[in-house]
């Protein structure tokens, strides 16, 4: 899915015109069974702040335990 997101999102905006738009997808697995709400999201931001560190159009997962 977030494969999809990225190459829909670097696209042409505008036809005719060279404009590039990039994006770093960072996400965590979430389960009821597992770790709490807040652990998984800030899993999700970590993983977000990897993707963007390592370069542009990267998608890092992270799990809760």
């Amino acid at each position: 899915m977030a494969s999809r997101i990225i190459n829909k999102i670097n696209l042409p905006i505008i036809q005719g015109e060279n404009i590039h738009v990039g994006c770093s997808v960072g996400a965590a697995v979430w389960s009821p069974d597992g770790a709490d709400t807040i652990k998984t999201l800030r899993l999700a931001d970590e993983a977000l702040y990897i993707s963007k560190r390592s370069g542009k159009n990267r998608i890092t997962f992270e799990a809760a335990c």
